[in-house]
């Protein structure tokens, strides 16, 4: 008589569905959260490559290989098991952002509200503009810029060349047509040109989605990726079907076990997608822990963003 073997089986997929990303691309995606989520993957089931319980990495491209960051072949190695999604290539914002003191004619120094959003190393060139005049400015240097990207606080930026017109307070900035297609289209083909498909999206700082709003770069967006994460909240919000896939909401902060509770309900009640985001330390690993397995047991699952974008879609 042949021994049956037993496998590991989930209980059975309720309604409501999780998305588990982490931002930025860090190393500790791969030597931390690869493993971790293959290990609570193979708790509920004994299939490989152990990918039940994914989380999808939202990597800048103009990073991978450098330090902190993921390498090339650990990036590969993650996107075999799950989906990867376009951050940009260097975190730029892509809000439209108002300066924060009047700019003279002739001066190299812009003061700006967000100014740690403009990441210098991508050399990007930007518009500041204010009623009829504009002007294209290049940023070289800012405040923090050494600093790790999620504490950045700058407050100004060093321009290439001094200003020719002079604006007031009411001046606003915004990334080129050019440096956007750099960021956003360049980014992907970058991925691509590495084995790595890109659909879906996440804005950096928010910005251009929530933040600072630049109709232009959420159109941008809309134009190559199925959906965006874009609006955070300090709690958390479902996206139901028919929502804006372009600006998904999302949270990143931890729940209390109670508050899960309440979150896996509302979920299997609405059929609604929660997404949780974090940016690769170790420290959110209890929580993680308990939303994993209280999801797993309540039946809902815990999928890619490509799927959670397919079923909200009418």
């Amino acid at each position: 008589m042949p021994k049956w073997r037993t496998f590991k089986r989930p209980p059975a997929k309720t309604t409501g569905l999780i998305v588990i990303e982490s931002d930025d691309g860090y190393a500790t995606d791969y030597d931390l959260w690869y493993p971790f989520f293959r290990k609570m993957s193979k708790e509920y089931s004994e299939f490989a490559p152990y990918n039940l319980i994914p989380f999808c990495p939202a990597v800048n491209s103009g990073y991978i290989g450098t330090t902190n960051y993921l390498t090339l072949n650990q990036l590969k190695t993650i996107a075999k098991w799950t989906e990867i999604m376009n951050h940009g290539k260097y975190h730029a914002g892509l809000g439209k952002y108002p300066l924060s003191a009047s700019a003279a004619a002739g001066q190299n120094t812009i003061y700006l509200t967000k100014a740690n959003e403009v990441q210098i190393p991508s050399n990007y060139e930007y518009i500041i503009e204010e009623g009829g005049l504009s002007e294209r400015i290049k940023p070289i240097s800012s405040d923090n810029m050494s600093m790790p990207i999620s504490t950045r606080t700058g407050t100004y930026l060093t321009l290439e060349t001094n200003l020719v017109n002079s604006y007031t307070a009411a001046a606003t900035i915004r990334i080129s047509p050019e440096s956007l297609a750099l960021e956003n289209q360049g980014a992907v083909q970058t991925l691509s040109g590495w084995g790595i498909p890109v659909t879906n999206h996440v804005f950096p700082y928010h910005s251009g989605s929530q933040y600072f709003v630049n109709a232009e770069t959420v159109s941008a967006v809309d134009d190559i990726h199925t959906s965006s994460r874009g609006t955070i909240s300090s709690s958390y919000q479902i996206n139901l079907k028919g929502d804006n896939l372009i600006n998904l909401k999302a949270m990143g902060n931890t729940l209390t076990q109670a508050q899960i509770d309440t979150l896996i309900q509302d979920l299997k009640t609405t059929d609604g997608v929660f997404i949780w985001f974090f940016h690769g330390s170790n420290t959110a690993k209890t929580f993680l822990e308990m939303l994993i397995r209280s999801a797993m047991t309540a039946g809902v699952r815990i999928v890619t963003r490509s799927e959670a974008a397919k079923h909200l879609q009418i």
